[in-house]
């Protein structure tokens, strides 16, 4: 069966004064695919995805996601994705519905859609009253849960999420992965930066590792075992390329 492809990134590079954060970077990928970013810190993994969201351009390179030039016209295009950024900010004195109905309002969704999506993802992510406190109040996990269900909400074609998995409860962790399997089937295009290496491998079709600002490997997690000699598992794969256990993610 051919897949199309919805994602490609050409020989992007990106330098903050005398850093080199990335360097000639190139991937693909297919609809359906759920990609999973790996990398020690500094190796690029969150600038190449603001870069892919639009939030910051590159020095060098071109982004074409679903036929659009993200670089040059991300207008086009930003309905269609849906952004995490590692370091969430809300305003904390409104609740978790509050929240909801604003990200939506910013979107144009009609108040009927709202509500079913609404209460189709408080089921899902659980959040019971819990929605009802300030975001300010909640713990980490919970409030992960609701900014999650907020991109969830909007529908979106394209995830690029830094970090999902950070403070969810093994409960919580289960049903992200759960629904962006479900997003995937529907063609969806997943893009997950994690430091939790087991979790990639088992949870992603494709693996891209980043290392000093550059691609080292791109492929299935098998065929990044094979080519590294046969790693047991992506974390001995990791600890080959960095040459260090002591390196973290």
């Amino acid at each position: 069966m051919r897949t199309s492809t919805i994602l490609e990134v050409k020989n992007i590079s990106k330098r903050y004064k005398h850093t080199t954060a990335l360097n000639n970077v190139t991937l693909s990928a297919s609809a359906g695919t759920i990609l999973g970013l790996v990398g020690p810190n500094g190796a690029g993994k969150t600038t190449l995805i603001k870069i892919l969201a639009g939030i910051i351009r590159p020095d060098e390179g071109t982004v074409i996601i679903n036929g659009v030039n993200v670089i040059t016209d991300y207008g086009k295009i930003q309905h269609k994705i849906g952004y995490l950024p590692e370091k969430i900010f809300v305003y904390p004195t409104l609740t978790g519905y509050e929240f909801l109905r604003f990200v939506a309002g910013l979107y144009d969704i009609p108040e009927d859609l709202f509500d079913d999506r609404y209460e189709l993802y408080l089921d899902i992510f659980k959040m019971g009253e819990y929605v009802e406190e300030p975001l300010g109040t909640m713990s980490k996990g919970m409030l992960q849960r609701v900014v999650l269900a907020s991109i969830f909400i909007r529908e979106p074609k394209i995830y690029l999420l830094d970090e999902p998995f950070y403070g969810l409860d093994p409960e919580g962790i289960w049903i992200l992965k759960k629904i962006l399997r479900e997003k995937a089937r529907e063609k969806a295009l997943v893009l997950v930066s994690s430091h939790i290496l087991p979790l990639v491998e088992e949870f992603c079709n494709k693996i891209v590792i980043l290392h000093h600002g550059k691609k080292y490997i791109e492929g299935t997690p098998q065929e990044v075992r094979s080519r590294l000699g046969a790693m047991t598992s992506l974390e001995d794969a990791f600890i080959k390329i960095t040459g260090n256990a002591g390196d973290t993610f």
